[in-house]
């Protein structure tokens, strides 16, 4: 996974971010290691290092950190070859609720949403769900080669993740 804010075409490129750094490609998770963070001026200094041109703003707002564009990489399988692996799951498609970026925790209600069980789609799901991302990039085991892009630059595939709990 990384952000990207020079790539041609994207959704947020720029030359700059909103502090006036320059834009560049930051390594996020590397061969499903950690492996860096996106920094404003501020964020930056406080950890004694140089900005990622990550500064994001709005008129009425201080800068904050923020993705430009940023990308998981895709798999080699399908939708469908991810589904087929799913013993009891869900499959996510709509969610709307809170992440807080910095503990990673997260909850919000799922819409568009279907259980599986033994690898084929059974019957339409809603309900609430909750945990922390960060803990959850830990958990996939499988992405889909499908790239979808959504909101705020993000370009993301369909991924598997393990051992995850939805409350009705």
């Amino acid at each position: 996974m990384y952000d990207d804010g020079t790539i041609h075409g994207g959704m947020n490129t720029a030359p700059i971010d909103g502090e006036g750094n320059p834009t560049k490609k930051t390594n996020l998770v590397t061969k499903g290691v950690f492996s860096g963070l996106l920094h404003s001026e501020y964020t930056a200094n406080l950890c004694n290092t140089v900005s990622t041109g990550n500064g994001v703003r709005q008129a009425a707002t201080e800068p904050r950190v923020g993705t430009t564009n940023l990308i998981l990489k895709e798999g080699r399988t399908t939708v469908e070859g991810l589904i087929e692996e799913v013993k009891k799951g869900v499959i996510v498609g709509d969610f709307s609720g809170n992440i807080n970026s910095f503990s990673g925790l997260f909850s919000g209600v799922i819409e568009h949403s279907f259980y599986i069980e033994k690898g084929e789609i059974n019957h339409p799901v809603t309900g609430v769900i909750r945990g922390n991302a960060f803990e959850w990039l830990t958990k996939v085991e499988n992405a889909a080669k499908e790239r979808r892009i959504g909101e705020g630059g993000m370009y993301a595939v369909p991924v598997l993740v393990q051992n995850v709990k939805i409350m009705k």
